[in-house]
């Protein structure tokens, strides 16, 4: 490793430019998930889409059988991530196959994280499902 390579600081250009390639490091993954999960959270449009259908069949569930398994139900979360994970590509000008970029690994980190977060306020009825 070079020193400049060590002590320099990318210019802004540089660090845009390398926010819009495919990620490669683990770090960059990270981010990447980290930055999509909370497109999620915020996209109105994705939520009256998916999120509703998904978590009425989960209250449903929980209602007829007092149990629910978390793991069982991370696969209804897929449609939203996929869905997000194409708009947020598009919004971002991300380079490659978004098929690539994020991957089923990270689909389903993302499903885990919305399961976790929304599954135990359902089965409290925190939402109006109708």
């Amino acid at each position: 490793m070079k020193l400049f390579e060590f002590f320099s600081v990318p210019s802004v250009k540089e660090y845009e430019e390398k926010k819009h390639d495919n990620p490669e490091s683990d770090n960059e993954r990270a981010q990447l998930a980290e930055e999509l999960f909370w497109y999620i959270l915020d996209h109105d449009d994705l939520h009256k889409k998916h999120f509703i259908p998904a978590a009425q069949k989960i209250s449903q569930e929980y209602k007829k059988n007092k149990k629910l398994d978390k793991s069982k139900y991370q696969e209804c979360w897929m449609p939203m991530v996929r869905e997000a994970c194409l708009k947020f590509h598009e919004k971002n000008k991300i380079r490659g196959n978004p098929k690539k970029v994020f991957d089923k690994e990270m689909c389903e980190h993302l499903c885990k994280l919305l399961a976790d977060r929304y599954i135990e306020d359902i089965k409290k009825g925190e939402y109006k499902l109708g």
